[in-house]
């Protein structure tokens, strides 16, 4: 604005003083409107609103908000798209977000929408980040990921189970995500010599009660339960016990939700589960002020409160990489951040380097740590 100003002085020397000054408030005004006019920057974001992962989704859409005026004082515009974590809604969303909404990043939420998404984003040059998404299929993909990386909550899991038991049997939805994790998981059982012997049930399937008798006839001690959601868990360990039948139960992430201690925490007694860390465990003196300002404005999480430093950081990053004026990627594999965590950085595989599993067990309906 100051620069058009002088050039319309300098290269009009000759002009009348009204011409002058008309010129220069002309040139104001223009100033003025392409200011008023420009937009601010555009984050997407692609989860579960509603339906069974609603609460996650919520979670992560919520810390998105508070960490964009945290660390950004509210500059971006946060578009907020909900996927249901179906793989063609997400891709939808994608082609949208980037298309229509001319986002320059995207936090993501399922495990399998993002796999579904991920390429589209990077066509378009948009990086991805992760927050909740935990497939090891991920670690492929070339994109980030604040969340942690079902390989090693497998490995974890399956350890502890050799220790006890030289056979699981496996109850598994057959859903992607439920898949995948088996596959970590019987990859690390292998190398354990821990015998794995699974059952599918459907993902709209209720009575579970066949499969749960076969593996009474077969006489299993140990049972680990698979499932994409808290709600199918829930429905699980409550036929359990209507059936009668006390095996070890184990189990990843989910039995350490709100959403799951509040309707089937009391009948998860002893369910050892491999589970992120809480977020007490992992913030700084800052950042336990700062959750406790997020929880004063939002309430509680409804899925893990690794949610809030998960989303929290990965917000941090993306922003500074977006700031940093060179290529996005490069500044997140190259980087180490501190933050509410502490310092933390992401490895050649965009996978947060950090945080790490940790085994829990329900006690008197409520997670407690195991070690």
């Amino acid at each position: 604005m100051t620069l058009l100003r002088a050039i319309v002085i300098v290269s009009q020397p000759m002009l009348s003083r009204i011409t002058r000054n008309i010129l220069i408030l002309l040139s104001l005004h223009a100033g003025l409107t392409l200011a008023a006019t420009a937009q601010p920057a555009k984050l997407g974001f692609s989860g579960p609103l509603s339906g069974g992962g609603a609460g996650w989704g919520n979670d992560v859409r919520n810390v998105l908000v508070f960490a964009n005026e945290k660390l950004a004082g509210s500059r971006y515009e946060l578009v907020f798209e909900d996927d249901r974590c179906n793989i063609k809604t997400s891709l939808l969303i994608a082609q949208k977000l980037s298309e229509i909404d001319g986002i320059k990043g995207v936090f993501t939420v399922c495990g399998q929408a993002t796999i579904a998404s991920a390429p589209h984003y990077r066509r378009k040059g948009i990086p991805v980040m992760a927050t909740l998404a935990t497939p090891s299929r991920i670690a492929k993909l070339g994109i980030f990921r604040s969340s942690l990386n079902d390989a090693w909550a497998g490995m974890k899991l399956a350890r502890h189970i050799a220790a006890r038991h030289k056979e699981v049997y496996v109850l598994t939805e057959e859903d992607e995500y439920a898949i995948g994790f088996l596959d970590d998981f019987r990859k690390a059982a292998q190398g354990l010599n821990l015998s794995v012997t699974n059952e599918s049930y459907l993902a709209e399937q209720q009575d579970f009660r066949p499969q749960l008798l076969r593996f009474r006839s077969k006489g299993a001690s140990a049972l680990f339960l698979n499932t994409q959601t808290e709600e199918k868990l829930a429905s699980l360990v409550r036929q359990l016990k209507e059936l009668g039948m006390s095996p070890d139960l184990f189990g990843a992430y989910l039995p350490g939700s709100a959403n799951f201690l509040k309707i089937a925490g009391q009948l998860a007694e002893g369910l050892v589960f491999v589970d992120f860390p809480a977020a007490e465990e992992l913030l700084t003196p800052e950042g336990r002020t700062l959750f406790a300002e997020y929880r004063g404005r939002f309430g509680e999480l409804q899925g893990w409160s690794y949610a809030f430093p998960a989303v929290f950081e990965a917000f941090r990053a993306m922003h500074q990489a977006l700031c940093s004026g060179g290529a996005v990627e490069e500044y997140l594999r190259k980087t180490k951040f501190q933050g509410i965590i502490g310092q933390y950085s992401f490895d050649s595989n965009g996978d947060i380097i950090g945080p790490q599993h940790v085994l829990r067990v329900i006690k008197n309906g409520r997670s407690a740590a195991l070690e």
